[in-house]
Order: structure tokens, then sequence, then C-alpha cells
């Protein structure tokens, strides 16, 4: 192979990781999704209970969830990722009371949820935040007595995001008179088992491998690993494998020059605010740039109170070791997903 023709290979690659998609997507949207993650923390803040107020940011996330059908579907859709978010965050938050079931649930939501997203054809980002939720439950610092108050404001706080998503849906839908999109037509009724069951395989693969190496905050090493491997085909999934560690690192970086101002729970109220509406502005745009966001705000809805301690250096190192190795294993899982003959020999799970 000449040196002309890895040039070109190369160049090839780094077109398919840095091109930008154009956005249809009206400016109210990433304004709506920040109202509905600022406003819960900001209550959080005021009333001095910021770690209560994270909690509400992360419930508020249901708005992400909001489709581009007709009003109905849209708030069947949100009311619906709403309960199911809630019920993941409650199991998280029960691990607490029986530790050693942490693996076997992280596994079961990541198969029920990816299921359930790939049967009601579930817009982005599918079952990651479903995971996400049920992790931050069973890792992060908890009071076994303020199990109930977190389940009810993480509740409410995904009511509030129906609301917005209600009023955002009407004015879309009435006032700038957008187009509702078609449902794609399903061929098949039935759940199909095949990639949820491989997706939880991994996901437990990686979690047991973070457990094993003891891996501070390991509950990041399924995150990214499912990430990665909801891409549709074995090219995207290596985009995002590339992109997501990418991303990660910049926005590490980005958090932390946020640190210094995490000790004013009013900043961190903005910047969570500020980094949902420029995730929704530039996940349609690249999904690389939009992990420059991504990254600040995950670390942000985990680690928040604990931000502006001296672990800082600790938990950014921690936060970008779990990316990597998540992504590794995620990509390695969607090779043996989009491979022929392992689809052939388990064709009785589709």
């Amino acid at each position: 192979m000449n040196r002309t023709v890895i040039l070109e290979r190369l160049m090839h690659e780094c077109r398919e990781l840095l091109i930008f998609n154009p956005s249809d997507r009206p400016w109210q949207m990433p304004v709506s999704a920040a109202i509905a993650s600022g406003v819960p923390i900001a209550f959080g803040a005021w009333l001095e209970r910021l770690d209560l107020g994270v909690v509400g940011a992360l419930g508020a996330l249901t708005f992400l969830y909001l489709p581009r059908f007709d009003l109905r579907r849209r708030m069947l859709s949100v009311a619906g990722c709403a309960a199911m978010l809630t019920f993941c965050y409650t199991l998280g938050l029960v691990c607490h009371l029986v530790p050693n079931f942490t693996l076997p649930v992280i596994t079961l939501v990541a198969i029920v949820t990816t299921a359930l997203c790939r049967h009601f054809q579930l817009i982005p980002p599918g079952s990651l935040f479903f995971m996400m939720a049920t992790a931050i439950g069973a890792y992060a610092p908890h009071d076994l007595a303020q199990t109930p108050l977190k389940v009810a404001v993480f509740a409410g706080s995904a009511v509030f995001a129906c609301l917005i998503a209600w009023l955002y849906s009407l004015y879309v839908l009435q006032v700038k008179r957008i187009i509702p999109a078609t449902p794609f037509l399903k061929t098949e009724q039935r759940i199909t088992w095949f990639i949820p069951l491989l997706t939880g395989l991994f996901v437990a693969l990686s979690l047991q491998i973070a457990e094993l190496f003891g891996l501070g905050r390991a509950y990041w090493v399924p995150v990214s690993c499912l990430a990665v491997m909801q891409g549709i085909n074995l090219r995207k999934v290596w985009n995002r494998q590339i992109q997501r560690s990418a991303g990660t690192l910049i926005g590490i970086g980005a958090t932390w020059m946020m640190a210094p101002f995490a000790s004013n729970p009013w900043a961190i109220v903005f910047a969570i605010a500020a980094l949902n509406f420029c995730i929704e502005t530039a996940v349609v745009r690249h999904y690389g740039f939009a992990v420059i966001f991504i990254t600040p705000l995950t670390i942000l809805l985990a680690d928040a109170p604990n931000l502006h301690d001296s672990h800082i250096t600790t938990l950014m190192f921690d936060r970008l070791l779990d990316t990597l190795i998540g992504a590794v294993i995620g990509f390695a899982g969607a090779m043996v997903m989009h491979n022929d003959t392992v689809k052939r020999r388990l064709h009785f799970l589709n």
C-alpha cells in the first residue's frame, strides 16, 4: 500500500469524523431543554439543597426524549419515559440496600430499555439515560433515609419536563405549524432480543471489568460502553468511539475550568442550563462536538456537590479512563453485534 493510498484513507477518515450535519431544529427546543433542567436545580440552590437540585436536573432529562410526531404521540412518549426514568433511578437507589444486586440490576436495565427503545422507535439518546439514571442512583453517595425524598424530587422534575414538552409542542405545532414526522411502519409487533441481550452482556462485562480493577466511579464504564454500541452500523460505531473519546478529553478540560466556580450553587445552575442548551443545539450537527458539552453535564449531574474539593484531578482522570475503557469494550461489542456469522447462529433471538 503506497503513501498516496494511506493519505487518501486518512483524509477520508478525517472527513467522516469532522463532518457537521445541517439542522432544522427550532431554537426554541434547546431553550426549552435549558428551562426544563434549570428550574429544578435553581429550586435546589434556592433551598440550599444542591444535591436535590441535581437529582431534579437528572429527572428533567425526560424532555430530551421528545419526538417529532403529533401531539398525542409526543406526550405519550415523554410521559412513558418520565415513568421509566423514575423507575430506573429508584432501582439504582435501592441497590444501596443490597450492593450485590448492582451488577444484575444495571444489566437488566440495559437489556429491557434497549429492547423497549427499539420496539417503540424511541429517539436518541435511546436507552442511554435510563442506564445513566440507574448507575448514578446506584453509585452516587446516598443516605437511605433520603430515598423517598429523592424519588419524589426526581419524579416531580420529570413531570415538570413533560409540562415544558407539552408547551413547546403546542408552540411548534400550532404557532410555527411545523409538520410532524410520520413514524416508521413496523413490520413486526413482537420484541426482538438479539441486540438487547448482546448489549446487556457487554454492559455487564464492562462493569465487571471496572469493578475488578477498582476503577474510580466505575459506573461510567458501562454508560460509555452503551453509548458507543448504539451506532446503527459498524461505521457509525467506529465514529462514535473516536468522537466520544476526543469529545470527552476536551470536555474534561472544560470541566476543569468550571471547577473553581463550583463552590457557588448558582454557577452550577447556570452551567447545567447552558450545557443542556448547547447539547440540544449541537447533537444533531455533530456527536463528538456535543460530547464536549455532555461530559461536563454528566459530571455535574453525578458529582456537582463534590466538584470543588481537592479530588478534582482524580475525578477528571477517572472520567477519562472510564470513558476510554467503556468505548473500547463497546466497540468490541458492536463488532460482535454486527457480525453476520453471529447473527446467523443467534437468529432464534430475532
